[in-house]
């Protein structure tokens, strides 16, 4: 929801432009102030739902304010007289409830909306579905809007200020509590995968972690190529105990010690190495053949078990061609 909502308040503000509106009685400038309240609306909804979450409460930013809106037709607070604008001029203008005689009866129905024949910058009649009812003019000024608009937008900085309190009390806390500790590698991937979860669920760690526990659960079938694994699994213990750090220091920073599985692999192998993460078995014999020429007297891919054997043993071979000295090749 937040990520939602962040990205729609991006939208919005690309819509909110009073200098794009005009005061002309045509189609045109009717839909300029429709799309012009709705991104208004969207903006104030998704500030609002920022609100809900980080302040946990139903109610919305500015709930009694009503020094806005100078000329209110009825007396109500800012926010109600907003959606009451939105309603008329964008949202239900044929249907609408008569909040201005206070006629619970009564229901009126908008004009299209248009400057010049009224004392704001933009109007609507509000014609009554009660015969002999006064016509009632509902004007708006779009300095007042605007002023609307920059007084929500401004108040993300109150929510940022919040969660930057509750991101400080939140690592506090995961910094007082220590990581368990295994000699294992398994069971120690295992307890950064679930420390991992808890602590802002990092895409990142948890899928080098999960790769890490493909290369350490792997059963190596041929025991030449066994001694190499063995090798790159040693190497990859660095990996292990930085994200440990990182993750007991709550500091998601880039692994510096991360075994990097591409290695600069480029054209017909780069896409074959890719099939190969992705579990393509139909190019399996196509990957194989490719990769066993590029490995030869590295790894010998002509005994393996299944998929995950065969990309622990490509990616301890890619590595090992590359750094040859750490395998004393």
């Amino acid at each position: 929801m937040l990520c939602y909502g962040l990205d729609w308040i991006e939208v919005a503000v690309e819509g909110i432009d009073a200098g794009n509106l005009s005061r002309n009685n045509d189609n045109n400038a009717s839909i300029k102030m429709l799309t012009f309240l709705s991104c208004i609306d969207i903006l104030f909804e998704s500030v609002s739902q920022l609100h809900k979450v980080f302040f946990n409460t139903e109610d919305k930013p500015f709930k009694n304010d009503d020094n806005i809106f100078k000329e209110k037709l009825f007396s109500t607070s800012d926010n109600k007289y907003f959606k009451t604008i939105r309603a008329c001029f964008a949202a239900h203008q044929v249907d609408l409830s008569d909040y201005f005689t206070g006629s619970k009866q009564e229901k009126r129905y908008a004009s299209w909306s248009g400057g010049g024949f009224g004392k704001g910058d933009f109007t609507v009649i509000l014609y009554s579905n009660e015969i002999d009812k006064p016509d009632i003019f509902f004007d708006i000024h779009f300095s007042e809007l605007m002023e609307f608009v920059i007084q929500r937008y401004e108040y993300l900085k109150t929510i940022m200020d919040e969660i930057t309190k509750k991101k400080a009390k939140f690592f506090d806390c995961y910094r007082k509590k220590l990581i368990p500790q295994a000699s294992n590698p398994v069971e120690q991937i295992d307890i950064l995968l679930s420390e991992t979860k808890d602590r802002l669920d990092n895409e990142y760690y948890t899928y080098e972690l999960n790769k890490l526990k493909q290369l350490f659960e792997t059963q190596i079938s041929n025991n030449c190529n066994l001694k190499i694994v063995e090798k790159y699994r040693k190497l990859s213990k660095n990996t292990i105990n930085e994200i440990y750090n990182m993750l007991q220091a709550m500091e998601f920073n880039e692994l510096t010690t991360l075994l990097v599985h591409d290695y600069g692999v480029q054209g017909m192998h780069r896409y074959y190495y890719e099939k190969l993460c992705g579990y393509d078995y139909w190019l399996e014999n196509s990957i194989v053949k490719l990769f066993s020429e590029e490995l030869e007297g590295i790894v010998d891919l002509s005994n393996y078990f299944d998929f995950n054997e065969l990309r622990v043993l490509i990616d301890t071979g890619l590595y090992a061609k590359k750094y040859p000295e750490l395998f004393a090749i």
